[in-house]
């Protein structure tokens, strides 16, 4: 959906369209796509275009429909600092208030 780089980390935003969302998908899924990256990677990934009027913004400037998408669409976030652990927000429990998370690292 989006890439974005600073000095330290790269971070992208995905688009998964797999079938499949577990776990163990997930970090397969986000093993291989730092594989053979040199730079040490942010990856959030998401099931549904709809998103992409969501990201990088600030979350006083996300309204409460985009905050309900992202917590509907945001599948895994995974951080390059505490690899290979990635987070996973279901669906079903997906708190609305996670949003913020993305904007650690906003485009320059």
């Amino acid at each position: 959906i989006s890439q974005s780089s600073n000095m330290i980390v790269d971070n992208y935003n995905v688009l998964y369209l797999g079938v499949n969302k577990d776990k163990i998908t997930m970090q397969n899924f986000v093993n291989e796509f730092r594989r053979g990256k040199h730079k040490p990677t942010n990856i959030t990934i998401y099931d549904d275009l709809q998103v992409e009027k969501c990201i990088n913004k600030f979350s006083s400037q996300t309204t409460e429909e985009e905050k309900q998408i992202l917590a509907k669409h945001w599948i895994t976030y995974a951080p390059f600092d505490i690899a290979p652990i990635i987070w996973m927000y279901p669906e079903s429990y997906a708190p609305f208030d996670i949003a913020p998370i993305i904007w650690m690292y906003p485009e320059s």
